[in-house]
């Protein structure tokens, strides 16, 4: 039987803060790396990739620094929370990531990431 296990992650972009979070909460942004498709409607996002859909209802801090995405879909209660931290000394923008896989799955989840992340890297200029 597989459990559930919690994945963290880092990234570091050379785009400001600002910039990543419009690609982390807008319909056009998550489009051009996250998903095919992607509505909101009354705060709720609807996401689309080849024949899966899933929704979600998102929530941030005052900041607008940790973004959490709570996937109302799933059998239990799951959230993908992202954080934006800039960087003091080298004023690059961490993204901090952290998802939910099956404990069996967490290379996999990591390969993912890495790969999308790759995406959102190439949207933001780097």
């Amino acid at each position: 039987m597989s459990y559930r296990k919690e994945v963290h992650m880092e990234f570091i972009f050379v785009c400001s803060t600002s910039m990543l979070h419009r690609f982390l909460t807008t319909a056009e942004g998550l489009k051009s790396w996250f998903c095919d498709d992607v509505t909101i409607e009354d705060e709720i996002f609807s996401f689309s990739w080849e024949q899966e859909k899933e929704r979600a209802k998102i929530s941030e801090d005052q900041a607008k620094t940790t973004i959490q995405y709570e996937w109302l879909d799933r059998e239990v209660p799951e959230n993908t929370v992202f954080e934006i931290v800039r960087s003091p000394l080298t004023r690059e923008s961490v993204l901090k990531i952290k998802a939910v896989c099956d404990d069996t799955l967490v290379d996999e989840e990591e390969i993912y990431w890495n790969n999308i992340i790759g995406e959102l890297k190439h949207a933001t200029g780097g």
